[in-house]
């Protein structure tokens, strides 16, 4: 999920250290490399750098410390909001 994400935003697996690797402002020639990227929108977010830890888990001892920061098991937190109600 975390390559298909980098591909849809930076056109390629990879592209996030090549994006890393630009001077600020980013240069026209890059945009255009990667503007046919689906999402390539979402550069101007920065927001790979947070999935980007989704795809260093290689271990069944990091996926269960990854799985018990990211997720609950309080079944009060599935429930519908209050908002959603009426």
């Amino acid at each position: 999920m975390v390559n298909f994400l980098e591909e849809e935003i930076y056109g390629e697996k990879g592209g996030y250290n090549k994006y890393l690797e630009q001077s600020k402002p980013l240069k026209p020639e890059y945009l255009l490399s990667v503007r046919g990227a689906p999402l390539f929108h979402l550069i101007k977010y920065d927001i790979f750098k947070d999935w980007k830890v989704y795809g260093n888990v290689s271990t069944s001892e990091e996926e269960e410390l990854l799985f018990k920061s990211c997720f609950t098991n309080d079944e009060s937190d599935y429930e519908p909001s209050i908002l959603l109600k009426y």
